[in-house]
Formats: structure tokens, sequence, C-alpha cells
């Protein structure tokens, strides 16, 4: 929750959160019900948000160098458990250049947007790059030697054609729960991406390969020859 609310504090929370419960336990063996517990600790997380708001720094009113400097330690102390912590202080100044150079609200929308174009060729373009785009797709799916495609989404008539033509089975429409038993089954893996696709795996029975591949959100899994119990090379 911690790295998905501020990215940050994940051991923190870990470590603070074994201690109450180190000091919960003997309440419990004493047989305070845990909703007593539960109840005490709410106040006490709020005296804890009162406490850090009385020792925070505000930088209201300070210069933008002095606004710089303590946002770039906030992110030097982030970056510190992280594999750049040794030139934290580097890429804390990029991070907080980055950050202030955004603006603080973004326009999601544009009102009578309009795409310019001074040719017809330059629009015929922009429809060729959309299927190069999707075509690009399908070809490293074919190239990673998979013949089996499952998709949790739709797979499209366009590229089901496709697959046919190569002798690759596909489904779209697999079920979170289906897709996790065939991958348990034939060690196969679920990856979102087609980009360095897992193209070589071989099987304890041999004679079979495995790999994975998905769109952006889709998730889904491919399979290659046949055996169970196989394994990643």
């Amino acid at each position: 929750m911690a790295a998905v609310l501020v990215g940050d504090g994940t051991t923190t929370v870990v470590l603070l959160a074994g201690e109450l419960l180190k000091e919960a336990k003997p309440f419990i063996e004493d047989g305070v019900h845990s909703q007593n517990l539960i109840q005490s600790y709410r106040p006490a997380a709020h005296l804890a948000i009162e406490k850090i708001k009385e020792v925070a720094i505000s930088i209201e009113g300070k210069s933008l160098e002095e606004k710089k400097s303590l946002l770039a330690k906030c992110a030097a102390t982030t970056l510190s458990s992280m594999l750049i912590g040794g030139e934290k202080e580097f890429f804390a100044s990029m991070v907080v250049d980055a950050v202030l150079a955004i603006e603080l609200e973004l326009k999601s929308e544009k009102e009578n947007a309009e795409i310019r174009l001074s040719a017809p060729l330059q629009y015929q373009s922009i429809v060729d790059a959309e299927w190069n785009i999707i075509y690009d797709k399908l070809d490293k799916r074919v190239k990673s030697g998979a013949k089996i495609v499952l998709s949790r989404l739709a797979i499209g008539d366009l590229r089901t054609q496709y697959f046919a033509d190569r002798d690759i089975f596909c489904a779209g429409h697999v079920a979170e729960e289906d897709l996790q038993r065939v991958v348990a089954a034939t060690g196969g893996t679920v990856q979102t991406t087609v980009n360095n696709v897992i193209d070589e795996l071989e099987s304890a029975q041999g004679d079979a390969a495995t790999s994975a591949m998905g769109g952006r959100g889709q998730g889904a899994a491919a399979f290659q020859g046949r055996g169970r119990g196989m394994r990643r090379r």
C-alpha cells in the first residue's frame, strides 16, 4: 500500500507493522480481543500523524533554491535503498528538476483538436504506422516459436487469421483462472509485452518449448511443443 500511495516507505512499514504486532502479542495471549487493539491503534495513528506535522518543515516562503534543496534531500532518502543509491545525489537532483518542470495540473483533454496535413500521403503514413505496430507485434509472437497463444482479452479476426495462416492456435477471453492453470501445467510464463519474449524453454520430456507474451495490460501466454514439467533454460 505504501508503494502504491507514495512510492516509498515499504521497508519502514514492514518494520513498524512487525513491532506493533510484537507489542500486541502479549495482549492477545491474555485474551484481549483484537478489535480492542485495533480501536487503540487508530487514535495512536492520529497522534503519530499530528507529531509528524509538528516536526515537518514548511517550504512556504522559501526561495526556489531552498525548495529544490529540501526536495532533493527527500528524493535522496527515497533512492538510498535503490540500486542507484551510490549516485543518489546525482539522480535526486535530476528527479527534482524533472518534477518541477511539469505543470501541476496537466490537461487531459483538448477541445477542437486538429491534425493538420499538407498532403494526402501524410494521412496514409498515419494509417500505415498503426498497422505497422500491429503487424510488428504479431511478427514477434510468430518469431518466438509459439504454437499456442492465449489472451485474457479479445484477439480479433485479423490476429486470428494471421495466426491461423501460420498454424498457430489462439484463443481470446480466456479467464484468468484458466490461464494460470495452463501456465502451471506447462511451465509457461504470463507476460504483458511482446518485447524480450522468453522464447527458449526446454521440457523435462524434451522436444518442447514454452514462451509467453501479450499486449500491454492484456496478459497472454503462448506455448510451443508438448510435455509437462517444463522449465526455463
